[in-house]
C-alpha cells in the first residue's frame, strides 16, 4: 500500500486537473 502522502498527493492532482 503507498504511503498515505502519495495517496493526498494523487487525490490533490485529481482535483487541481478537475
Amino acid at each position: 500500500m503507498a504511503p498515505l502522502g502519495t495517496l493526498i498527493q494523487q487525490l490533490w492532482s485529481k482535483f487541481l486537473l478537475a
